[in-house]
């Protein structure tokens, strides 16, 4: 779990960083106190809306679980490999959202490869200055 919210977080202070939201950046578009109203109310908004959808998975999850039945065979397939329904309807149900952004992630993303050649000096260094304004 702590390396998924770090990867994030990570991310975020990097994206600040090349949008130009930083008070270290060369063309000085926002103050310190800016700089860290943009930062605090990003991790805000992720953390309000993580807590929603965990709230409201729970939730499915549960419906989906008490509408399931009790835990079958998969009547296509001879042998009883694969079972459907009861507890683990839930995990079942995961799969539509999992194939569905699998399919957006594929179409929509472009590969981020890095800034090229650059010196990462200074960029590691706001990086470093930012982490100590989330800590």
């Amino acid at each position: 779990t702590s390396l998924l919210f770090s990867v994030f977080e990570s991310w975020l202070i990097g994206a600040h960083i090349e949008k130009g939201l930083t008070s270290s950046s060369s063309n000085k578009t926002c103050s310190k106190d800016e700089e860290e109203k943009w930062l605090a109310k990003s991790f805000s908004y992720s953390t309000y809306g993580s807590s929603l959808v965990a709230i409201a998975s729970g939730v499915l999850a549960n419906v989906v679980v008490e509408n399931s039945g009790k835990m079958r065979p998969l009547p296509i397939l001879s042998g009883n490999i694969i079972y459907v329904g009861g507890y683990i309807a839930a995990f079942d149900s995961c799969l539509v959202p999992l194939v569905l952004c699998a399919v957006l992630m594929v179409c929509l993303w472009d590969e981020n490869y890095g800034g090229g050649v650059a010196s990462n000096t200074h960029r590691d260094e706001e990086i470093a200055e930012h982490v100590e304004l989330v800590s």
